[in-house]
């Protein structure tokens, strides 16, 4: 029986001999004779094989390899050889029948009502699409993998008038999956049109008036992002306009029809009613399973409600300052100037770092630590360090004063203690940059994109001082592409 070649065997660079089909691996060996040994300054191009023999392919749709296994620089022409040979429309004199009761089978009429997509599997007995599996993508959407990877063989589906699968695979949508790759592969077909020739006939003058607007674009998606903008302002504002007028007209037919009246003063669109503080308090609108009868509704409002608001905060105060959050401000206070105008808690002080600052200092400093704030007790009495009343006060303090350099361990407790702010402040800029970048009109913002933008806005100050080419450079870096980015 003759081994089965894969497709890579039919595709050769221009002027460039290939081997014959029988002497080529099934798979890709280390040395690819599509892919050059240097890096050309332009992309060469890979042109299929007039003279190849198509029942050489692996023809079987459960069994070819999938189109993102094969090298990115290689897809393309793949698709093409593809699309070339048509689909694999397998005729059979019979078809096999499914386990499942009353037993059904694939009908070779219906490639006649699916030409131009539909496959066959006798391998697996199963249908698969064509154009699907040329663009299909290894993570891709959930369902997506039907007709391409797995197959479809539920042939009771198909009978079901209209919904039959196979119509629905095709989706009545202009935009579906199908019908966007249909149009990937007619535009793979058209030579003509491709981004890469497009690029290759760039002149110079079009290279540099392109860089100008890429950077250009830059420079306002760099100015969108410090502002804490969408980027598609005029939609969403589009958007907006035309809910309020939406809702502005509902209004208007309701109380045209005395469905609802309006009120006095400013914003007053509709009568919010107002309970019956006296009336009987209803759980979930009857449906409880405890009802408390002897409950009112100024009861509930006034009671229930306020104790689960109450304790709420009291678990959020609790999570925010818990037993080692407050053991770490209160040894910290020992360093306060007010604190230490009254008393001098050197035991405090030392079981500060010991707990919560170990590797930031050795072990005979540690020693050391304890001898310094008993020569530093004197200190207290001078007359400018009483004016002191904070911290960081007592850091600029002992730095113009020069006592850092004769106390360097406790100005080096000092600063440490000056940085628990910062902690604490990093996160709540956090929340408060959420606020403005994910708003009511920004709710469905996915989280890496939405991640990449809080990192912008909250690090403007840094992200300002990169250069715009540096920019493009990087991003051509990341990865190796077909053709020269510009």
């Amino acid at each position: 029986m003759k081994k089965s070649s894969t497709i890579d065997a039919f595709f050769k660079r221009k002027n460039v001999e290939i081997s014959s089909p029988t002497e080529q691996p099934n798979t890709l060996s280390n040395h690819n004779p599509l892919i050059p040994d240097d890096n050309p300054t332009k992309a060469q191009r890979i042109e299929v094989n007039e003279g190849f023999d198509i029942s050489l392919f692996e023809r079987d749709p459960r069994l070819r390899k999938q189109i993102w296994q094969y090298p990115v620089n290689m897809r393309d022409e793949i698709r093409r050889a593809y699309i070339k040979v048509d689909p694999y429309q397998a005729i059979l004199t019979e078809y096999p029948k499914s386990n499942k009761v009353p037993r059904r089978s694939f009908q070779a009429s219906w490639f006649k009502l699916f030409p131009s997509w539909l496959e066959y599997s006798p391998s697996k007995d199963a249908t698969f699409c064509l154009p699907c599996f040329l663009f299909h993508k290894e993570n891709g959407p959930s369902g997506s993998n039907a007709f391409t990877v797995d197959g479809f063989q539920n042939w009771k589906k198909v009978r079901d008038g209209k919904n039959c699968s196979f119509l629905a695979h095709v989706g009545k949508d202009h935009n579906s999956p199908h019908r966007n790759a249909e149009r990937a592969c007619a535009l793979l077909v058209n030579q003509s049109s491709h981004v890469q020739k497009k690029i290759e006939q760039f002149s110079s003058q079009q290279v540099v008036e392109n860089k100008v607007r890429l950077k250009a674009s830059i420079d306002a998606v760099m100015w969108l992002a410090f502002q804490g903008c969408a980027f598609r302002v005029g939609a969403s504002c589009k958007r907006t306009d035309q809910l309020k007028a939406a809702h502005a007209a509902n209004v208007a037919y309701l109380l045209d029809i005395d469905e609802i009246q309006s009120g006095k003063g400013l914003h007053q669109i509709v009568n919010i009613p107002i309970p019956d503080l006296n009336a009987h308090y209803v759980a979930r609108k009857g449906r409880a399973r405890r009802q408390q009868d002897d409950i009112t509704m100024e009861h509930y409002y006034k009671i229930d409600i306020f104790n689960n608001v109450i304790d709420t905060q009291l678990q959020e105060l609790n999570d925010k300052f818990n037993d080692h959050t407050m053991e770490l401000l209160t040894l910290s206070s020992a360093l306060d100037p007010k604190e230490m105008h009254t008393s001098f808690r050197i035991d405090d002080i030392c079981q500060l770092v010991q707990k919560f600052y170990p590797s930031d200092f050795a072990e005979h400093e540690m020693m050391q630590l304890r001898m310094q704030f008993e020569h530093f007790d004197h200190v207290r009495q001078l007359s400018d360090f009483k004016s002191l009343e904070t911290i960081s006060d007592l850091c600029q303090w002992l730095v113009k004063t020069r006592k850092s350099e004769i106390y360097p361990l406790v100005y080096r407790v000092v600063t440490l203690i000056l940085t628990l702010p910062v902690s604490t402040a990093t996160t709540e800029r956090s929340f408060s940059a959420m606020n403005i970048i994910k708003n009511k009109l920004r709710n469905k913002i996915e989280d890496d994109f939405l991640s990449n933008c809080l990192l912008i806005y909250i690090e403007k100050e840094i992200a300002e001082t990169f250069d715009v080419d540096s920019i493009i450079s990087d991003f051509c870096d990341m990865k190796e592409r077909r053709v020269s980015f510009y």
